[in-house]
């Protein structure tokens, strides 16, 4: 059987569409690649700024308040004065605690 002169193109075309489907697939999963990579480091760089921001850097007056809140919950009963001259007993919370613990158990015991 004797090949026509016709079917070359057509063969040669069959041929070329199975490279051309290679070189697709390949560069689709490159493409793929890339744009995960992308948005990884895109990711990484959003965590990176969010904790910069954030940050767990404790500044001298981070500090400083820090310790004063700590004072304040843990030092002894005292009055302050707060807005407008209204006085208020602040306690340390540990007393707070068992005040409002005795309290309830008052109220339980009571008929």
């Amino acid at each position: 059987m004797t090949e026509r002169n016709e079917d070359k193109p057509i063969r040669r075309m069959r041929a070329n569409a199975g490279w051309f489907a290679a070189v697709l697939i390949i560069a689709g999963c490159v493409l793929a690649a890339l744009t995960l990579a992308a948005i990884a480091i895109f990711q990484d760089a959003a965590a990176k700024a969010e904790n910069a921001r954030v940050g767990d850097r404790y500044t001298p007056e981070l500090t400083e308040m820090k310790r004063g809140q700590a004072a304040r919950l843990e030092g002894p009963s005292r009055w302050e004065i707060r807005s407008e001259g209204v006085r208020s007993l602040v306690i340390p919370i540990d007393e707070a605690v068992e005040a409002v613990i005795r309290e309830a158990a008052q109220e339980s015991n009571s008929p």
